[in-house]
């Protein structure tokens, strides 16, 4: 039996060092999701985009492009038009436009409002045209999530 020889050995140590390499620095991703632009929010994204939140539940498509799921109890309508995404929870009781108006008046990326019912809404969109990534809106979501519990609470000191 022959043993290799030094040709081969000296060809073989590249492809050594190189995989040695590759295992310390572990595995190289793709091309990352999260780092993708885009200008226009497809129903796939959209869905995997909440799909990837442990807290999300009751995930479902309530009819073309728009979709209900909940947050902490907290039931939430996010509607996607492709380039112009919008959420909004609406509340039970009763609030006045003055009481909703402290709230816009001290509050950033959100804005509350009553709809036909004289229920508080709470509401936030986020424009696509110039172009986002999928990091963008999954803390855009994050960020509302955490006003609408915020709001919640808001609602409640109201009642006392």
């Amino acid at each position: 039996m022959k043993v290799a020889g030094p040709a081969l050995r000296r060809r073989t140590w590249p492809v050594v060092l190189c995989l040695a390499a590759l295992v310390a620095v572990g595995p190289v991703p793709a091309w990352a999701e999260d780092d993708d632009i885009v200008t226009k929010m497809s129903a796939r994204r959209l869905e995997r985009i909440l799909n990837s939140f442990n807290d999300v539940k009751n995930l479902r498509e309530v009819k073309d492009d728009a979709y209900s799921f909940e947050v902490d109890g907290l039931k939430i309508l996010l509607f996607n038009s492709g380039q112009t995404m919008q959420v909004a929870a609406i509340f039970d009781g009763r609030a006045t436009l003055e009481r909703l108006n402290q709230w816009n008046l001290s509050k950033k990326f959100t804005r509350a409002l009553r709809n036909s019912d004289h229920k508080p809404v709470l509401d936030s969109a986020l424009e696509l045209t110039g172009g986002v990534t999928e990091l963008n809106v999954k803390e855009w979501l994050k960020t509302y999530v955490y006003m609408l519990k915020e709001f919640r609470k808001f609602l409640e000191e109201d009642d006392d």
